[in-house]
Parts: C-alpha cells; structure tokens; sequence
C-alpha cells in the first residue's frame, strides 16, 4: 500500500515525493520500472490487437466496394446492350439483317408480324384497333366479294420478299383499311427499329409507309 500523505505522520516531503512513492511502491510490489523498450513493445501489441479488431471492417468494406463495383459493371453491360438494339439494325442467327418480327403500321394502330415463308418473307396481321373492338372483324372492304368473309386477323398483307443487306423486293401487298393492292413492292430497314414498306401499282407510282417496330 502507498503511504496516506494526508495523514500527519506521513508528511515528510521525501515519503511524499513522487519519486519515492513510486520507489516505495516498485520495491513492495517487486515491479521493475517499464523501460522504453518495453513500452514499445506495448503499444506494439495494443496496434496488433486494433488492427485485428478493424479487420472485419475493413473485409466488409472491400466487399461492398466489390458489390459496388459489379452493379456498376452489370448497369453498364445492360446500357450497352440496349444501345445496340435501338442503334443496330436487326440481324438473323446466321449474322444477314432480317426484318422478321412485330411492327406497328402508320394507319389504326396495327400490327403486322413479319415471318419467314420458305425462303422469303411474309407478313400477316397481328393486331388492330378494328380488331380490339371486334375480334372477328372479316376483310369487308375487298373488291372481290367472294373475299370478303375472311377473317382480318391473320390476314396476308404481303409476302414473297426476298433480297438481302437490309432490302427486300418481292409482292403483292395488300391493305385490309381500303381494300387496295399492289403488285409489286419494296421493304426496306432504315435501322434496328424503323421499316420503310412500299407498294408500287406501276413503277413511278407507289406509296410508302413507315412501320416501327414492337419486338423481335
């Protein structure tokens, strides 16, 4: 025990002194005063023992940098692919551009599927804002009357087109609104998403249409 210096028989100034006290106490105790080599040794262990502490931290630091890192990847990954879908015209399995797939008309919001035929391309009806209202709406504006009992929706509306590089030729087409055909025609893709469809009834008098498309 360390002297009370309060107490009046320990008011010397040398039992006092913070020397001696701590003297006293090193000789009561048996403890050697700490030298510098073993203070560093302390503070050595006393950052071992903090770093290991931190260590989880910091693994769950780097782990959510990684996360980070691959949702920024992924986000960039997706952006790229869209950008070449609306940038890139549309191409087959064997790498030729290929018209086939939905597109919405200029006229009452239709839709034409545009498929392969053998060895060409056909398109028929998909959808309209006739056939919304009435699903078995038949082709009642054909000139020929022995045709006009078909049904719209699935109707041919142009086929035999063949070509290549992102242009087709080929005919007749056909539009169920009025009723009116042509014999020959064009298709040809602007881009991935943009058609240009054209009739022609003789060779300077065609009219054009451009279609957008929906989906593959």
């Amino acid at each position: 025990m360390l002297p009370n210096c309060r107490a009046k028989r320990c008011c010397r100034k040398s039992s006092c002194a913070p020397q001696s006290l701590l003297k006293r106490h090193q000789s009561e105790t048996g403890l050697m005063p700490m030298t510098n080599e073993r203070k560093f040794m302390t503070l050595e262990i006393d950052l071992s023992s903090n770093m290991q502490s931190e260590m989880p931290n910091l693994r769950s630091c780097q782990g959510s940098r990684k996360i980070r890192s691959a949702g920024s990847a992924f986000q960039l990954a997706a952006f790229a692919a869209a950008l070449t879908f609306f940038l890139s015209p549309a191409t087959a399995a064997n790498g030729e551009l290929d018209p086939t797939g939905f597109w919405k008309t200029e006229k009452r919001n239709g839709v034409v599927e545009i498929f392969r035929c053998g060895t060409a391309f056909c398109g028929r009806v998909s959808d309209a804002a006739i056939l919304r209202e009435n699903p078995k709406q038949t082709d009642v504006n054909n000139p020929d009357r022995a045709l006009r009992n078909r049904m719209v929706r699935g109707l041919i509306v142009l086929k035999n087109f063949t070509g290549g590089a992102g242009e087709w030729t080929g005919g007749p087409l056909y539009d169920p609104d009025t009723g009116d055909s042509a014999p020959t025609g064009r298709l040809r893709l602007r881009d991935a998403r943009t058609l240009e469809v054209r009739g022609c009834i003789a060779r300077f008098f065609c009219r054009t249409q451009v279609w957008t498309r929906l989906r593959p």
